[in-house]
């Protein structure tokens, strides 16, 4: 009968946690049942919680009691009466297992308790019991409906007076903290229509519950004096401490001790409404929760002491294993026994369980318990074999334990021959949870079909199993379920079930010597969840109307970091609104994703952020491993959590709609560190965000050679509106950033739009996978002289926050002494959950690492014959001679910079291709002088464009990466002075390239020596760059760069007094605390980086250089610049022009050497005056012969090479000459005096420094050098006039 059911189910789940069951339990015909007075046992709550979540804390109950416990089952009319269940009095004292001395009885108790709880929660893990469920209402729709009917119509419940508290000691016994939550009533109760308590119409159409929750409450103490502690070993004998906990549920404090709220008492009400009517109008459940206010608080100290309990915890845990051995005594009482402790420890923990006795002991007790395991699964109704595997249970762990009941499920498997182990093609299906970034990456699995194993036994967790076919018949009858009944269709528009919160407001608040540093503050919030049976669709809302965020000033009142008040820019009410569907009604699609935000103002304050930084900052005696490695965990799981998520959205292959308009924060920094003080502010806009998504039908037939679009799944963002103001706190810069630009932008309105897309089809690799393209119309920087000296206060003088210098100390006792940090990979812990799981799928036979295949003989001779073969070529490669391999003109054809696709060859597929384009970038400088704004300089640069793509090839129909490709461009580039003009009005040009061609183009590829097409398409170069210069103008006018020189000056004397004025005003404290001192880093020159870095750089290339084999290139890098002309210039008036064309530049780095090649082809210079008679003063007298030629070669001697058969290190080939000059006394005077008047001071100085420091960075040990040095003397015309 299900009245044995019911009675069973309490006496096994209440007998775990409670002790003296039977002589406190009394129990009537009628059906109800009383327990009073009973005892929690002391491993209760540590089983509850490492079931829960998963992981053993070292804690345990002091003392634990219930006034009260009842139910009432009216047996006679069990399906239509109320059931009752009542709770009053529960009163939990617990504390860590270090409080008391080791006791052998006690703590083996605890440590089965947890043991069991581990392997009870891997198991439940294991076995997915909310998605068993799920499966099973899915599958059975009417039962479930039914059911959770009966729960909510007729479960009443009644729960009062709790309170759970744990105090923790510290190690010197003079204070404790305590942390602890109160309850004082949580009743579910049924009500009339008016929500006045009442007894149910078992025949009524429309049920009404009210849950109520009265005066929930968090505390934490951060310090107790000893006569307030509850847990005194008199007041533990006693009821003493029970007589505290119960009236402190209404004084809120315990005899002096008032208790600090973390979450101040709350209460909140729930209205349930259910629906009999079938008339698929109102939802069957409706449930609306009110929370009125909630109001939480922190405080420095009881952050402290949180960080204190983490690594106590921690130290507990480690320390757990070594409790046996400890001495009772003090170690200045007996310095002997605290080193027969550390003696025992070792021996005991780490020498002793690897002794052959012991290591056959734990085998035979392996094996045992295995072989009774596996019993156990043939026959699970077998008591004996369970009571026998209690036993051998007590003398292993939990590690021993999980893995001999993995391998007997895997032989009980293996031994099933009506099922037998089936390995199957695993099918991803759409709910499976990977993250958006193995979406669109590609590495959310392998191209090949994962395999997956399938074990067919019986599912101990289906909760109906054990019910017979008469129970279950009297189950069915009793909640109204025929299972016989032809499925009612609900209409896919009806809403069944709805639940709506709603909370006025909540308030979070972060003290800090009793003043308040930071308040949070959110009102008027709503959520619902609604649920569409019918159409298998559901839809999850939530909004709210308010949000701040406030600091604290200097003078630690409140100012506004953040405030959701949209001003200027909404006149909605709602500052955010989101909306998540699953099979929308009013949208042919599978998903739809709405989110709504209204702007949000963010402030800079100084002082309010540095406060911030000092509250969470952990003294410096205080280990800070604990609390970081808890901040990492959570934010792991929950970018976890949202890249699920979010992959679970966007991976669906129907359709799936987007709409986000997103009108993203503006921030304001001001000047002097906080707005109170005045001074210029800067305003950054992020501007307006927009998303959409577009997933194409998912039909072959669509496509085409030129319609591959059909191919990807595309995901749109677009940024608009985004500016940067730079503007006085006095004047209305909120009306600026409506506009699209003013005298107070630096940055005006500009966008960026960006798409991903997906290619929906699988193992097609003549196309990207992937693709992303960034597309930036415009990019227009606006400065005047005065914004750039704000802006350098800005940069240079910016008011950054700073940490004050903090102790270890709280009210009372400062902690003299702290523990030393623990070095975690020398701990030994036990496992939790998510490790014993993992044990356990390793005996399964799942596959957790990749196989990776074994070097056959073969391969390994192969490799020693390349070895050979490269010391053989060696021999005869000599310094100098004809062989011309790598010379300029037979990689001529790499001058020409390839794009991305070029870059590919029948066997090489590009695996994802990004693409990033700026239409115009343009930077203008304007100067204030007094009342007059003058534009003065503007630098422009247009048809930017980037590439970059990862390649693949496929073998034995694996995909492996086989390199990258990248290629860079820049149209065009204008340098203008809008101060000066010629004589045609024209603004002057001071540099300007050639509009109709690429100004500058770079290439780079990298493709591995194992893809098919190395040697075929890439001439076994493995490394590619080229780069391509065409043409650029440069124009040095007299009077600009006099002007500029002036400005430049006049900007570094305002400068130079805006320094000497922040020395004078800033001061070395900020509040009441002195900063932390800044690290003093030694001084380095910027050349000094520099070349440091390009010498580790090139030593880095040739140790992998060394090690190629010779017919190989690992680096070919090859540079042309076609023409640069620098002319001469004093407004109309012109004076010379040089000419460098043909600048060619290669290296190319092999085994056995490395090349480096240069070439000048022609060098000119022309005198521009209008009355000159001789207007070429440089030329070359032969123009098929180069100016300039150079050749230049390293050999390696390493000790793979055969050295003997090359004597030299280096050898170098130049040829310079066949230059005609025309020596012209006037035309050198006007060059001089052309300098003279733009001469930098102290530049040859500077020149000279930065050349010693290049000099000492880079020092080549020459041993033998073949040099050849052709010179060619110039030709030098003298006219007598």
């Amino acid at each position: 009968m299900i009245k044995n059911k019911i009675i069973n189910a309490l006496n096994k789940y209440l007998g775990k946690y409670f002790e003296g069951l039977e002589e406190n339990f009394s129990y009537s015909f009628w059906g109800n049942a009383t327990l009073t007075d009973l005892k929690l046992r002391p491993e209760a709550l540590v089983e509850l919680l490492t079931l829960q979540l998963g992981k053993e804390l070292p804690i345990e109950v002091k003392a634990g009691h219930v006034d009260l416990i009842k139910f009432s089952f009216p047996w006679s009319n069990l399906w239509t009466a109320n059931i009752k269940l009542e709770l009053d009095g529960l009163y939990v004292l617990a504390g860590p297992l270090t409080d008391r001395p080791y006791d052998e009885e006690q703590d083996l108790k605890l440590q089965n308790a947890i043991k069991t709880a581990l392997l009870q929660a891997s198991e439940m893990a294991a076995r997915s019991t909310l998605k068993d469920v799920a499966d099973q209402a899915e599958n059975n729709p009417g039962f479930f409906d039914k059911f959770l009917k009966y729960i909510l119509n007729n479960v009443q419940v009644s729960i009062k007076n709790i309170h759970i508290r744990y105090e923790a000691s510290e190690s010197n016994g003079d204070y404790s903290f305590a942390v602890g939550a109160t309850l004082k009533s949580l009743t579910i109760h049924s009500t009339n229509d008016k929500w006045e308590e009442a007894e149910i119409d078992s025949d009524a159409k429309v049920l009404h519950k009210l849950g109520k929750l009265v005066d929930l409450s968090v505390y934490w103490n951060h310090y107790v004096k000893e006569p307030d502690l509850v847990g005194k070993k008199n007041r533990l004998k006693s009821n003493a401490w029970k007589d505290l906990m119960k009236s402190s549920l209404e004084t809120y404090r315990i005899k002096h001790e008032n208790f600090k709220p973390i979450l101040q008492p709350v209460s909140a009400e729930a209205k349930i409404i259910m629906n009999n009517l079938e008339d698929y109008k109102t939802p069957v459940v409706y449930i609306d929760f009110t929370l009125p206010d909630v109001q939480l608080f922190f405080s420095r100290k009881q952050y402290i002491r949180f960080t204190e309990l983490t690594d106590s915890m921690l130290r507990m845990q480690v320390n757990k294993r070594y409790r046996k051995y400890r001495p009772n005594v003090t170690v200045q009482d007996s310095p002997r026994s605290w080193w027969i402790y550390a003696y025992d420890s070792i021996i005991e923990e780490r020498i002793r369980p690897f002794s052959f006795n012991r290591i056959t002991k734990n085998m035979n007790q392996f094996h045992s318990y295995r072989n009774v395991y596996l019993k156990h699964l043939r026959d699970t109704n077998d008591n004996l074999l369970v009571e026998e595997l209690k036993s051998l249970e007590a003398e292993m762990n939990v590690v021993a334990i999980n893995n001999a009941r993995g391998d007997a499920l895997a032989q009980y498997v293996k031994e099933r021959d009506e099922k037998p182990k089936v390995t199957k093609k695993k099918e991803k299906s759409e709910s499976e949870t990977t993250s958006w970034y193995d979406w669109f990456w590609g590495t959310g699995g392998s191209d090949e079909e994962e395999e997956e194993e399938v074990f067919d036994i019986e599912d101990d967790n289906d909760w109906m199993a054990g019910f017979t076919e008469e129970e279950k018949k009297e189950l069915y009858a009793g909640i109204g379920f025929d299972e016989n009944a032809n499925e009612v269709k609900m209409p896919k528009e009806y809403v069944a079930y709805k639940i709506q919160v709603n909370l006025k407001s909540c308030q979070f608040t972060l003290e800090n010597y009793r003043k308040t540093i930071l308040q949070v503050s959110l009102s008027d919030m709503a959520m619902s969840f609604d649920s569409r049976p019918g159409g298998k669709g559901s839809r999850w809302s939530g909004k709210t109307e308010g949000f701040t965020i406030e600091g604290a000033s200097v003078d630690y009142e409140l100012v506004s970091l953040v405030t959701s008040n949209g001003g200027i820019f909404s006149t909605d009410s709602q500052m955010f609104s989101v909306e998540y569907e699953i099979k929308p009604l009013w949208k042919d699609a599978d998903h739809s994703l709405k989110l709504n935000v209204r702007p949000v103002e963010i402030f800079y304050d100084e002082h309010a952020v540095s406060q911030l930084l000092a509250f969470f900052e952990i003294p410096d005696d205080m280990a800070k491993e604990s609390i970081n490695k808890i901040a990492v965990e959570n934010l792991k799981k929950a970018i976890k959590y949202s890249q699920d998520t979010l992959r679970y959205a966007i991976q669906q292959r129907s359709t799936f709609h987007v709409s986000i308009h997103m009108r993203s924060p503006y921030i304001v920094i001001p000047q002097k560190g906080t707005l109170h003080q005045g001074g210029n502010v800067l305003v950054i806009d992020l501007g307006l965000l927009t998303v959409e998504s577009e997933l194409q039908p998912k039909d072959v037939n669509r496509i085409t050679e030129k319609n591959d679009s059909a191919l990807y799944d595309k995901f749109k963002i677009n940024v608009t509106q985004v500016k940067a103001i730079l503007a006085d706190s006095a004047e209305d810069w909120h009306l600026a950033l409506t506009e699209v630009t003013s005298k107070y932008h630096i940055v005006p309105s500009t966008g960026i739009e960006v798409a991903f897309y997906k290619m929906w089809l699988e193992k097609n690799y003549q196309l990207p996978q992937q693709k992303v393209k960034a597309k930036l119309q415009s990019l227009t920087v606006n400065m005047t002289d005065e914004q750039l000296l704000i802006l350098y206060a800005f940069i240079f003088h910016f008011p950054f926050p700073t940490v004050s210098m903090v102790k270890s100390s709280v009210d009372g006792p400062t902690i003299e002494a702290s523990f030393p940090k623990m070095d975690m990979r020398a701990v030994q812990l036990d496992p939790d959950v998510m490790e014993l799981m993992m044990m356990k799928k390793k005996i399964l036979g799942r596959s957790v690492l990749d196989k990776t295949k074994n070097i056959s003989k073969r391969s390994v001779d192969k490799v020693a014959e390349d070895r050979v073969d490269s010391t053989m070529n060696d021999k005869f490669l000599f310094p100098v001679s004809d062989d011309m391999s790598d010379d300029i003109e037979k990689w001529k054809s790499y001058l020409n910079v390839k794009t991305v696709d070029d870059f590919l060859s029948p066997n090489n597929h590009m695996k994802l291709f990004i693409r990033a384009t700026v239409g115009e970038l343009v930077i203008q400088l304007s100067l204030d002088q007094k009342t007059v704004h003058k534009e003065y300089l503007m630098f422009r640069m247009e048809h930017l464009c980037m590439d970059a793509a990862s390649t693949i090839y496929v073998k034995d129909g694996k995909v492996i990466n086989s390199g990258a490709a990248f290629y860079a461009s820049i149209g065009g580039m204008q340098v203008a002075d809008k101060l000066h003009r010629g004589g045609s009005g024209a603004y002057l040009e001071l540099l300007k390239t050639q509009p109709d061609k690429e100004l500058i183009s770079v290439s780079y590829r990298q493709v591995k020596p194992e893809c098919p097409d190395f040697g075929s398409a890439y001439k076994h170069v493995e490394h590619a760059a080229a780069l391509n210069f065409h043409q650029i103008s440069f124009i040095i006018d007299q009077t600009s760069v006099c002007y500029l020189r002036k400005c430049i000056q006049e900007i570094q004397s305002r400068i130079t007094e805006q320094e000497d004025n922040y020395k004078k005003e800033r001061l070395p404290y900020v509040g009441n605390f002195p900063m932390r001192p800044k690290k003093v880093e030694e001084p380095k020159t910027a050349a000094n980086k520099r070349t440091s870095v390009l010498v580790d750089f090139m030593s880095r290339v040739e140790e992998e250089v060394n090690v190629t084999k010779p017919d190989m290139i690992k680096l070919h890098l090859i540079a042309n610049m076609d023409d640069v002309s620098v002319q001469l210039s004093n407004m109309d008036v012109k004076y010379a022009e040089l000419h460098i064309m043909g600048l060619q530049g290669q290296m190319l780095a092999r085994s056995i050497r490395k090349t480096f090649n240069a070439r000048l082809k022609e060098l000119s210079m022309t005198d521009l005056s209008q009355d000159t008679k001789y207007p070429n003063i440089l030329t070359l007298e032969r123009k098929d012969n180069p100016f300039f030629d150079l050749k230049f070669l390293q050999y390696n001697k390493s000790k793979d090479n055969n050295s003997n058969a090359q004597p030299l290190d280096y050898s170098l080939q130049a040829r310079v000459g066949h230059l005609q000059v025309a020596y012209l006394n006037r035309f050198i005077w006007q060059l001089t005096q052309f300098f003279e008047s733009i001469r930098v001071p102290n530049l040859k100085e500077t020149a000279n420094a930065a050349m010693t420091e290049i000099s000492k960075q880079v020092i080549i040990t020459v041993n033998t050098l073949y040099l050849v040095v052709f010179f060619f003397i110039s030709v030098t015309f003298m006219p007598d006039k």
